[in-house]
Order: C-alpha cells, then structure tokens, then sequence
C-alpha cells in the first residue's frame, strides 16, 4: 500500500488508484501529520511512503529509521505530468523492490539504497 504524504499531487493519487494501487492519503485521511508521526504510522506495515519532502531523507539516515520505505519525488511543477507516467511506471514495474528502501525518483532518473 502507498502512503501519501500531504504534498502528493492529487492527480498523482488519481493515477496510481486508477492504475490498481491501494493509496492513503494523509491530506484526506488524517491532514496534519508530522513527519515522525507518519514514519511510526508506516513502520509497522509494509507502506510506501510517498513525498515531496526531503526531510525523510533525515528520518531515514540522520536518525537511523530504517523500518520504512521511501518513494522521494523531485520535480518541477512543469514536470508533473511527465512525473505522473514516471510514478506509474515505477510502481507498476516494481513496487514489491521499492520495499525497505529510500528511493529518490526524477522524470529522468530513479536512485534507491537498501535499508537494512
């Protein structure tokens, strides 16, 4: 399941739940969340957190959370189109390898590390 972080794009959303995929969003469900809050909210089942906010990068590295799983998204707004197909892609190619890792993703490249 994906977890989306409050600044997930809506259509975003949208297409990943038109494309078969199970998303919580954080903005409907339950808006507010910290960061940390949502780390402890998906460590205990295999989510997919979804953002825009590179402070994850610190949850996971600067304080050792390494529990989770991280889909980072790093685009311009022009680029949210091309952002959407990129996301698709990538979940729909792999989605169970995206499991305990930190994956930073752009229109033009996709960097992931295995947390173990």
């Amino acid at each position: 399941m994906i977890l989306a972080d409050e600044n997930i794009d809506r259509s975003i959303i949208e297409a990943l739940g038109t494309n078969g995929f199970e998303v919580y969003s954080i903005k409907e469900s339950r808006p507010g969340m910290t960061d940390e809050m949502i780390v402890d909210f998906a460590k205990d089942m295999p989510w997919l957190i979804l953002t825009n906010d590179k402070d994850f990068g610190n949850w996971v590295f600067a304080h050792g959370r390494k529990n989770i799983s991280v889909v980072l998204l790093r685009y311009k707004f022009s680029q949210r189109l091309e952002m959407i197909d990129t996301v698709v892609k990538l979940f729909r190619a792999h989605e169970n390898f995206l499991l305990k890792r930190f994956t930073t993703v752009t229109v033009n490249k996709i960097r992931t590390t295995l947390l173990n």
